[in-house]
């Protein structure tokens, strides 16, 4: 069974974070249909600054304004607390398979801001299978400083990035 654990997510941004400069970056999986997403839910992303559920929170906003409908909140939140994203242990198959059922989900998105705010790794998985289908390294656009300045920037470039995925 897929598992991917939120240091395996980490990596592979850092991976790509090093390709291309100051741009985001994506690696969507091969062969993913990303308009079969129609329910996404995002977990709060790990942030020290302690702003990341605010950064989930505008996500889940540009995700439902554009592209996606609304997953039970509620549910989703439960279902998160009881099983907590673990640096090394990420989100098994039975957590994902409970998101779905419970919250209606078909996606899952989670993340990481870096200390600095100059980059936001993203990882989507599938809940059904816990199959990753994408990850991406978002950095802010037209800012002199090079970082995010509010969860809303965060969202707005990652909507901006799944736009073109779909």
């Amino acid at each position: 069974m897929h598992q991917l654990s939120a240091g395996m997510a980490l990596a592979a941004a850092l991976a790509l974070s090093g390709c291309g400069g100051r741009k985001s970056q994506v690696l969507p999986e091969e062969a993913v249909d990303f308009s079969s997403y129609r329910h996404i839910g995002v977990a709060a992303f790990t942030d020290r600054s302690g702003r990341g559920q605010a950064v989930a929170e505008a996500i889940d906003a540009v995700l439902q304004q554009e592209m996606c409908e609304p997953v039970d909140e509620k549910a989703l939140a439960q279902v998160l607390a009881k099983f907590k994203l673990d640096r090394d242990s990420g989100y098994g198959i039975e957590a994902l398979l409970m998101i779905r059922s419970q919250s209606g989900a078909d996606a899952l998105v989670m993340g990481r801001m870096t200390p600095d705010w100059s980059a936001a790794s993203v990882t989507m998985l599938e809940t059904d299978t816990g199959t990753p289908v994408m990850h991406a390294v978002l950095r802010p656009r037209g800012r002199k400083k090079n970082v995010f300045a509010t969860p809303a920037e965060v969202a707005q470039e990652f909507a901006r990035v799944y736009a073109k995925l779909r």
